[in-house]
């Protein structure tokens, strides 16, 4: 590339130094002769019609070159504002897709769900998991091939980010249904003392509530709560970190993007590529 662009600068400077000096010279030298075909102009003449020639086709390419060098720059402003408006709608479906994923939607969940709704827990959970694993969706409709490139490792990133506060999720609403039991359990004790009041009339009762004390024999307030706090635990250190992490690369992403699109927007001012 050096020695191409060193090349055409030697062609230009010769052309140039031909034009303005070896010429005039050139001319200067042919009517010192004195010889061959004569003229009714002389050298002067000649040099001077030279001189308005060379002056008028400067002008022209000066004009020229003017002319090319306004419509580069009204193709730069076009490209950059087409290249803002993507990029900057890109950014924003990114930004809600980050949203979507928010570790604190699920502690949020936590927060609100008491012993009197734990039913409603599971399908809160079951319904952030659907819009985590969806987030990027519109990201992808939106974008192409060429965008996903430059995209990619971000976009990974928020996937796997993704899938891990899923797993966290699963967690939880397993430990709520759990929860959900536990409640369950107080009305099947309840129901099972009094079926053993009158055990014949009430068999049916008897056996169920017994199956399902039987099932859910093993389960332990305590340890369900223990095992709550410890995912609500790495979900505040995954909050801190991997998701504050994935805000701060996708800031150095399309800082990046912005700097090669700009960097293309300047080179389109080059009237010729070397």
């Amino acid at each position: 590339m050096r020695r191409k662009r060193f090349i055409h600068w030697v062609l230009y400077t010769s052309v140039a130094l031909l034009l303005l000096v070896g010429i005039p010279i050139i001319i200067n030298e042919l009517y010192k002769i004195g010889t061959g075909y004569m003229t009714v102009w002389g050298a002067a003449d000649v040099l001077s019609y030279y001189g308005t020639v060379l002056g008028s086709c400067v002008t022209i390419v000066a004009l020229i070159v003017t002319i090319l060098f306004t419509k580069k720059q009204i193709q730069r402003g076009s490209f950059i504002k087409n290249q803002e408006e993507k990029w900057n709608r890109i950014e924003s479906l990114i930004s809600s897709s980050l949203e979507n994923i928010h570790p604190a939607r699920i502690a949020e969940i936590v927060l609100r769900v008491t012993s009197s709704n734990y039913n409603e827990a599971p399908t809160a959970f079951h319904q952030y998991s659907l819009q985590a694993k969806t987030a990027l969706d519109s990201v992808f409709a939106y974008i192409s091939g060429e965008d996903y490139k430059q995209l990619e490792s971000l976009l990974q990133a928020i996937q796997d980010a993704a899938d891990e506060y899923c797993v966290i999720a699963a967690q939880l609403e397993s430990q709520y249904q759990n929860l959900e039991l536990l409640e369950l359990r107080k009305d099947a004790i309840k129901i099972n003392n009094m079926a053993r009041q009158n055990p014949a009339k009430n068999m049916a009762d008897l056996i169920s509530s017994g199956d399902f004390l039987t099932k859910t024999s093993s389960l332990n307030e305590k340890e369900i709560r223990e095992e709550i706090n410890k995912l609500s635990e790495k979900l505040s250190a995954m909050r801190d970190t991997s998701y504050r992490g994935l805000l701060e690369k996708k800031r150095i992403t399309f800082s990046e993007i912005q700097d090669r699109w700009v960097k293309e927007a300047d080179n389109m001012l080059h009237l010729w590529r070397y």
